[in-house]
């Protein structure tokens, strides 16, 4: 499986192909709502290819309850995330409270691997 770094690294440097080949090299490209000179491009790659090179991505607590809180945005409530990771909403709504530490199935949702101790993870490829 494909990292999300990745994937949106390879999408951008497709979008960018693209552009570059119908608009010419000097013009303005618009992507994804915002405006890039030819310049820019390059650094917004390097941004992505050094992340790319970085050993895993470890994150604690604090990593994962902003992941969750930007999932529950995304799909509009705890209880749809909850359907969603197959699990109740009671039992996710601890984790994102801080009660209890995610377990296997909130791991597994997104791409986590519990490292030795109880509060590191490592976003897995």
């Amino acid at each position: 499986m494909m990292s999300k770094s990745v994937a949106q690294a390879l999408e951008l440097a497709q979008n960018v192909a693209f552009m570059l080949e119908s608009t010419g090299f000097g013009d303005p490209i618009h992507l994804n709502g915002r405006t890039y000179m030819p310049g820019e491009l390059g650094s917004e790659f390097e941004r992505a290819l050094a992340t790319l090179r970085q050993g895993p991505k470890v994150l604690d607590d604090l990593g994962v309850h902003a992941m969750l809180r930007k999932e529950i945005e995304k799909v509009g409530s705890v209880a749809e995330l909850a359907r969603r990771m197959n699990v109740t909403r009671q039992s996710l709504h601890d984790v994102y409270s801080g009660k209890k530490g995610p377990g296997p199935a909130v791991l597994g949702y997104f791409n986590l691997n519990r490292m030795g101790g109880r509060t590191k993870y490592e976003l897995l490829d």
